[in-house]
């Protein structure tokens, strides 16, 4: 049993609100008195009212299923080391044995290496509906170049946290993405989360066009060799780019040079551009 969608009416700060779950791990974030702790405690005395019912209908409480109760956490990560905070998310759904878990944070370290699935920014609306945050990448100007902003920006910014934010993510993500314009970003985020099982937090880098590849690939090697966290950002990059006017050995060739001479993996499309690969393995623009 999970609650997929939930309605508040008329209690404390929420007048009508409708609030639509992550079957396993819901993380509601959010500034001080923006309902938070709120929607716990609807939760909670929801769960209190229903376990009532079922026991009135005989039941009974020792007969419960394993996976037919809420678990409740209201900020657990204060006061744990960091590190542990950054785990505290995959501790928590490990050990609820299928359990359906509801959380209140305003913790960055939290907020950051959640998945955009689990997390609900609550902005004290008193009516309206909630979702988790989207996935897609948020818009940027065409010429836009630089590490590509995450979805979850605005919510660490409006929780007045805005130091680096970038560069942090980058730090932090499993896979760093060198790609040409900000469609290619677009275009492969939504590629990547297709695969529902995976998890990796990917970071995209908008080079601003295939002459930068050439021009400015050496220098963040030279700055991205030097950035580490369990490695260094460089070791986790990878150049992804149109073949454009390549014929087949040139591509097989720069690849090889992009991997032997500089150490980064990189693919190069198997058509002129992105767009022309998917329209060229039927395959591919199926999945």
């Amino acid at each position: 049993m999970y609650i997929s969608r939930f309605q508040v009416k008329n209690f404390k700060l929420f007048q009508d609100i409708v609030v639509e779950f992550n079957p396993i791990l819901s993380i509601f974030t959010g500034v001080n008195n923006s309902g938070k702790t709120t929607l716990l405690q609807a939760l909670s005395l929801w769960y209190e009212c229903f376990s009532k019912l079922i026991r009135q209908a005989g039941r009974g409480k020792r007969n419960y299923k394993k996976n037919d109760y809420l678990i409740l956490l209201d900020e657990p990560d204060s006061h744990i080391h960091r590190d542990i905070q950054s785990r505290l998310l995959q501790i928590i759904t490990n050990f609820s044995q299928g359990n359906q878990v509801f959380m209140a944070t305003h913790n960055e370290a939290i907020i950051r290496n959640a998945n955009l699935s689990n997390l609900f920014h609550l902005d004290s609306q008193a009516t309206g509906r909630y979702k988790s945050i989207d996935a897609n990448l948020i818009t940027v100007n065409p010429r836009f170049s630089g590490i590509y902003p995450s979805p979850v920006n605005p919510v660490i910014i409006a929780l007045g946290m805005v130091n680096g934010l970038d560069f942090i993510n980058a730090i932090e993500s499993d896979h760093l993405i060198f790609v040409e314009g900000v469609n290619d970003a677009n275009a492969i985020n939504i590629l990547l989360k297709q695969n529902i099982g995976n998890y990796k937090k990917y970071v995209y880098w908008v080079l601003g066009g295939v002459n930068e590849v050439s021009e400015r690939i050496l220098h963040y090697k030279t700055v991205f060799s030097e950035v580490k966290n369990n490695q260094t950002l460089w070791e986790k990059s990878v150049l992804i780019m149109d073949r454009d006017f390549l014929s087949d050995i040139h591509q097989s060739t720069l690849a090889d040079e992009f991997q032997n001479r500089i150490n980064l993996k990189s693919h190069i499309w198997s058509a002129y551009t992105f767009e022309s690969t998917l329209f060229t393995d039927i395959s591919k623009l199926a999945r």
